[in-house]
C-alpha cells in the first residue's frame, strides 16, 4: 500500500524570560510559527506483521517581536524566516485479532526529522545566524482496536517516547550575514 499527504500546521506564541543579566529586566516576546509539506507513505503487511516508512518535506516560516530587546525599551525588534525541514519514519509492528471486533496492534518507531539553519537580519539591523536542528525519536506503543460499527471503530493507544535532546544555537553580530 502506498499513499501521498499534504500536512499543515501553525501555532502563535508568547515568551517571558525574567533571567536578564544585562539590566533590562524582564523580556517578553510573541510571534507566529507554521509549516507546510507535503510526503508518501507505504506500508508492507505480511500475515499480522507489517513494516511502514514514510518521508516528508516542507518549509517553515516564522514571524517574532519583541519591544524588550533593544537598548530603547520602545524599540522593537522584529524578524521573520523560511527554512525547508525534511524527515522520515521507519516502523513495525504486530498485528493480532481477537474476534471480529477486538485488535491489539504491538508496535515500534523510529522518527528523524531536520530543519536547515538560517541566517537573517533583524530589524535593527544586527544580524542573527541560526544553527540546523535534528531531532530522532523512537516511539514503542500499543493500540487497542473495537469495532463498533462495520464502518466505526474506537482505538486507544498507549506509548512510551524517547527522544534525543536537540541543542540550536543562534549567534548575533553585525558581521555574520
Amino acid at each position: 500500500m502506498l499513499g501521498a499527504f499534504g500536512e499543515y500546521g501553525d501555532g502563535k506564541y508568547n515568551t517571558l524570560d525574567t533571567i536578564m543579566k544585562n539590566g533590562l529586566g524582564d523580556v517578553t516576546s510573541r510571534g507566529i510559527i507554521s509549516y507546510v509539506g507535503g510526503g508518501i507513505l507505504g506500508r508492507l503487511k505480511i500475515d499480522n506483521i507489517y513494516v511502514d516508512v514514510s518521508g516528508h518535506a516542507g518549509n517553515s516560516f516564522g514571524d517574532f517581536n519583541s519591544y524588550d530587546m533593544g537598548i530603547d525599551a520602545q524599540e522593537e525588534v522584529k524578524y521573520n524566516y523560511e527554512v525547508m525541514y525534511y524527515g522520515t519514519h521507519l516502523g513495525c509492528g504486530y498485528m493480532l485479532k481477537l474476534g471480529n471486533k477486538f485488535s491489539v496492534d504491538v508496535n515500534g518507531k523510529v522518527l528523524l526529522t531536520h530543519q536547515e539553519g538560517k541566517n537573517i537580519t533583524l530589524s535593527t539591523q544586527d544580524n542573527v545566524a541560526f544553527s540546523q536542528a535534528s531531532l530522532g525519536k523512537i516511539r514503542l506503543g500499543v493500540r487497542s482496536g473495537y469495532k463498533l460499527l462495520n464502518v466505526l471503530t474506537q482505538y486507544s493507544d498507549l506509548e512510551h517516547e524517547h527522544m534525543k535532546e536537540v541543542e540550536t544555537k543562534s549567534k548575533r553580530g553585525r558581521g555574520l550575514c
